[in-house]
């Protein structure tokens, strides 16, 4: 009869198990939580460090892909003097970058968004979740 693995009998995997939940646990409980400064500042730390790469890519993309991509982080970004410092650091003034009046250009300039996107986040190595589509191959 087979025993569990490595010969542990039944309550030792259980004990193990416990032991294991309550170290996660404990973990959990020690971690910084929000209001606690340590936790703040982690946060933002992070939040800034997240801005700086997005302003990278932001950065090495086409002129119009660029413009496109800004003109939906200004309207989608909660904390825009981020964006805008970090932005600025790489000599692009986000205040000039507007989307068009014309309702034609402004479509056009949409349609840039997509590929924008995937060519941040290929830049950051991050894998964008696929549509559902009836194709067998995934987006990219």
């Amino acid at each position: 009869m087979w025993s569990g693995p490595k010969g542990a009998s039944m309550q030792e995997r259980l004990d193990r198990a416990a032991e294991a939940k309550k170290a996660l646990l404990e973990r959990f409980r020690s971690a910084p939580k929000p209001g606690d400064p340590a936790y703040e500042l982690e946060q933002s730390l992070a939040v800034e460090e997240r801005m700086e790469m997005t302003a990278d890519a932001v950065q090495s993309l086409h002129s119009r892909q660029q413009r496109a991509i800004i003109c939906s982080l200004k309207e989608r970004v909660d904390d825009a003097i981020h964006l805008k410092n970090a932005l600025a650091a790489r000599h692009i003034d986000v205040e000039t970058i507007v989307w068009p009046d014309n309702k034609a250009d402004k479509q056009l300039l949409k349609a840039s968004i997509s590929a924008a996107r995937k060519n941040i986040a290929q830049f950051m190595s991050i894998t964008l979740p696929c549509k559902v589509s009836t194709s067998s191959h995934c987006c990219i």
